[in-house]
């Protein structure tokens, strides 16, 4: 219940009576809220809301009348209940009570309780009926309905705000004087005032449209609805609603009848059983059947081939079913040619939307459709010769080249999906990642070729560009374009042509580059050869010096024999191994094992890395593992890729041999296996000369190592085992 949940406010100067209403009223769980006197009263009542206000009369500084008549003043709607020692309290006259209850003391707990509660029913009720009438007033507003209230006998009519505005009064709801000869046009003052004058003397509806001029001279339609409000006849009441959009309609509808009957296009109407009920004079013109031969037949009997019956069947169907539909397809005239014609069909439905049938139009479209023809054969022929084409050919069928079309060699290599109609001149998902790049800036599109051509003019001459697409492939373009003019000379597209040229120029850049390399790589080999030379040259034996200088020219020669094979693009680790081991097939047999992932070597990293294995495998013979019939040796190498950088770990283990002792000095072999692997690779080296064997690692970042541009795939990250050098 509403009164249920409510703020008081208890004004009383005694302190027993205010207590006993408060702890009286605190049973109910209402909020209660005391004041003393007519001034903190009046303060607490602007500071927060109240639903009651129980008033004593006699307050100490001013009379509870007449604090009673400043709350009705603020808030008309807050319950007054006055209390009062011996009288009843009321305004300026005994006719216009202040309050809307009444209590002599000493009151009754239940007699309070009784009146609190009817006063707050009582509150919550106009409440309600006042949220009711605005959402009336609301809804009505919304749905653009007027209301009005007409005094029959003052001849005063009461309008709402709906109603106002429909008149083009945009103020405030208004009355006025003879009201209806104030707005409605003359020529329809008779049908009012005969309406009128029914409503009243029969005291039934009014039911009436009539038009009325705005303020601003507009004519518009207007529906009254109404009825007598009361017995006397003296007060109607009423709805009023805009119905111009539907007069107008009515009157299209009209026009629109005259129309069909007169259209040259053929204009048929069909029942729901298929058979035909209206039949225009486009229709006989199309057919050569008159209205009186053809009405009441069905498609089938007249004008549809039998190859077409069950598509006729099939558009009745779907147009009964609500569904528009538009065909292209063939019919018959009477005397038995086939035509092409185009089919627009419809269903026609009552108010309530229950299908009475179908409307369909007929064009005839048989010399639109011989010239389809002929464009498509030609059309063929042109695409034929396009795909024939190696080169990517596009085209824009107008000067804006909004609308650019291309062969399948174009979509491959834009890659594109082939048949897309791209444009130039609105900024598409697809073109937005494709860029266009000449000198080191994004090519707009005005200066494309093709764009170029249609606005300058002129034939464009060859010019290259990157082409950077989506999928991160790039690829060096030269295209050349040409514009199509009009038969009066006027541009009306364009048409280019685009070369791949990426293989041409990367074999002229390749060329210069293996011209600047051999200069390159000759001086830097000169070095090498100088630094071994210097290096071996302590040995105190010239034959001593000239083997081991041989020996380690020739690890070299191995080296550059493998990259020279590769054109100076890396080599495979294992075959950088293998190449290196291969002078001691004698003494490796079947105990050497060599495992890996595949990985591609710079040649900077296999003159090092190689020149290394050499060393390494020198020693062995001699001292090491392969110096002895029972040594074996290991050579593996791996991908870690779990730290921020890929690094690349290089291992070489002997073991089974004679016992290895530390070198008493370190020689050339020394620098190579340790500081020329460091220096070259950026590399952290170890070399351990343990009892069992010598163990050489290197863990150096995997970019020092793996030849730039190669890629690593899945197997490059898993343990590779391979058979033995033998």
């Amino acid at each position: 219940m509403y009164e249920t949940y409510a703020d008081i406010l208890i004004v009383d100067d005694q302190e027993a009576s205010r207590l006993s209403k408060t702890a009286i009223l605190r049973r109910d769980n209402w909020n209660i809220i005391e004041a003393t006197t007519g001034s903190e009263a009046l303060q607490l009542f602007s500071e927060r809301l109240f639903d009651l206000v129980v008033l004593d009369a006699d307050l100490p500084d001013q009379s509870g009348i007449e604090v009673g008549r400043q709350i009705k003043q603020q808030r008309p709607d807050v319950m007054v209940l006055q209390t009062s020692s011996g009288h009843l309290g009321y305004g300026a006259t005994d006719s216009e009570p202040l309050a809307d209850g009444y209590l002599v003391e000493p009151i009754r707990p239940e007699e309070l309780v009784a009146q609190v509660r009817t006063l707050l029913r009582l509150r919550w009720a106009e409440r309600r009926q006042e949220e009711a009438e605005a959402l009336l007033a609301h809804s009505l507003e919304a749905s653009a309905i007027g209301t009005w209230e007409w005094d029959i006998a003052e001849d005063r009519l009461k309008l709402s705000y709906v109603f106002s505005e429909l008149l083009g009064h945009y103020e405030k709801p208004f009355s006025q004087e003879r009201p209806w000869n104030q707005f409605v046009l003359p020529q329809d003052q008779p049908i009012l005032d005969e309406a009128l004058a029914e409503a009243i003397e029969k005291r039934g509806m009014l039911n009436v449209e009539f038009r009325v001029r705005r303020r601003d001279g507009e004519v518009r339609w207007l529906a009254a609805r109404g009825r007598m409000s009361d017995g006397s006849r003296s007060r109607m009441t009423g709805v009023i609603v805009d119905v111009t959009d539907r007069k107008i309609a009515e009157e299209k509808a009209a026009r629109l009848e005259a129309i069909v009957a007169q259209s040259p296009e053929a204009i048929i109407s069909y029942d729901l059983e298929h058979r035909i009920q209206s039949w225009n004079r486009g229709a006989e013109v199309l057919f050569g059947f008159s209205e009186k031969e053809i009405i009441g037949k069905t498609p089938q009997e007249t004008i549809v081939p039998p190859q077409y019956y069950e598509q006729s069947a099939q558009i009745h169907h779907e147009a009964l079913a609500g569904k528009i539909q538009n065909f292209e397809t063939q019919r018959q005239t009477k005397d038995g040619r086939l035509i092409d014609v185009a089919l627009t069909a419809a269903q026609i439905h009552d108010r309530q939307g229950n299908p009475l049938g179908k409307l369909v139009i007929v064009r005839d479209i048989t010399e639109k459709k011989k010239a389809e023809r002929a464009l498509v054969a030609a059309q063929q022929r042109m695409q034929a010769v396009l795909e024939a084409v190696p080169v990517g050919i596009c085209f824009s069928a107008d000067a804006t080249c909004k609308y650019v079309m291309g062969n399948s060699a174009l979509f491959r290599q834009f890659e594109i999906e082939p048949g897309t109609v791209l444009s130039l001149s609105e900024k598409t998902e697809a073109k937005k990642r494709t860029r266009l790049i000449q000198d080191g800036r994004e090519l707009p599109f005005e200066e494309v070729p093709l764009k170029r051509a249609v606005v300058e003019n002129r034939i464009i001459e060859p010019v290259e560009f990157e082409v950077h697409l989506p999928s991160g492939r790039t690829w060096i373009c030269e295209a050349s374009a040409a514009p199509v003019r009009g038969p009066n000379g006027e541009v009306i597209g364009g048409v280019a042509v685009t070369v791949d040229v990426t293989e041409r120029k990367r074999t002229e850049q390749h060329i210069n580059l293996l011209i600047a390399e051999t200069n390159h790589r000759a001086k830097n080999l000169l070095s090498v050869v100088q630094g071994i030379a210097r290096l071996t040259a302590p040995a105190s034996d010239p034959k001593v010096f000239a083997e081991r200088l041989s020996q380690r020219l020739r690890a070299l020669a191995i080296n550059q024999d493998l990259l020279v094979r590769a054109n100076w693009e890396g080599i495979e680790f294992e075959d950088l191994v293998r190449s290196q081991l291969e002078p001691f097939q004698g003494l490796v047999s079947s105990r050497c094992t060599i495992s890996g992932p595949p990985l591609r070597v710079s040649p900077s990293a296999a003159q090092a890395i190689g020149m290394a294995l050499h060393e390494l495998a020198t020693n062995a013979s001699k001292y090491g593992a392969l110096s002895g019939p029972e040594g074996k040796l290991a050579v593996s190498w791996d991908i870690d890729m779990a730290g921020q950088e890929p690094i690349c770990h290089i291992r070489w283990r002997e073991f089974g041999g004679p016992e290895v002792e530390q070198p008493a000095r370190k020689g050339f072999g020394h620098t190579v296996i340790v500081h020329f692997v460091e220096q070259a690779l950026g590399a952290d080296v170890r070399l351990s000369y343990n009892p069992g064997g010598v163990e050489w690692e290197v863990t150096a970042p995997l970019g020092r190592v793996m030849e730039h541009g190669s890629k690593l795939d899945a197997r490059s990250l898993e343990p590779q085992d391979h058979l033995s050098v033998a």
